[in-house]
């Protein structure tokens, strides 16, 4: 028991109480500051439509784009998750593991993209991709993008820069 006459969690001798954990009483007091955070409110927005044009696909052609289009929405449903609990976790303030999820997510969206896209193939990669849960890189996706020019330089660039940045966060190094 602490000198303020309230008991821990982690106590074994505590008596039970029906006052939710900490983690649940911390969710509330988040959502209950939403409505004056501005910055929480755009957030909530973004993250809002983020799903549902990522969960919007339901309907996969079997004669045109099955494999590109099934492989795109379980690498986004993916990312919708990991989204969702990262925004879970910096609400509870365990702000070192969102970046971990931030990359995860970052890697779910960009393999999306490139499977989504690659048609020119007669959609191979798709298909392995489905049919041999194979891992892809990130530096394939990189590697993709650049040969492709589906997207400028520059955002090559910053795509890089990001998965460096974010893997520096990630891995269990001094700096994360």
């Amino acid at each position: 028991m602490a000198e303020d006459g309230t008991v821990s969690e982690l106590d074994p001798s505590a008596a039970p109480t029906t006052e939710p954990p900490y983690f649940i009483r911390n969710l509330a007091a988040y959502a209950a500051q939403t409505g004056d955070l501005p910055e929480t409110a755009q957030v909530v927005r973004a993250v809002t439509l983020f799903r549902s044009m990522a969960l919007s696909k339901t309907h996969y052609p079997h004669a045109t784009t099955f494999p590109n289009e099934l492989a795109a929405a379980a690498c986004m449903g993916r990312a919708v998750r990991q989204l969702d609990a990262a925004m879970a976790l910096l609400a509870q303030g365990f702000h070192a593991e969102v970046t971990t999820l931030l990359r995860c997510l970052y890697e779910s969206v960009g393999l999306g993209r490139v499977l989504a896209k690659d048609r020119e193939n007669s959609s191979e990669r798709a298909v392995k991709w489905l049919e041999q849960g194979t891992w892809w890189p990130e530096r394939a996706v990189r590697k993709w993008l650049e040969e492709t020019r589906f997207v400028e330089e520059p955002q090559i660039a910053a795509y890089r820069n990001y998965y460096s940045e974010a893997s520096d966060w990630t891995h269990p190094t001094r700096q994360s």
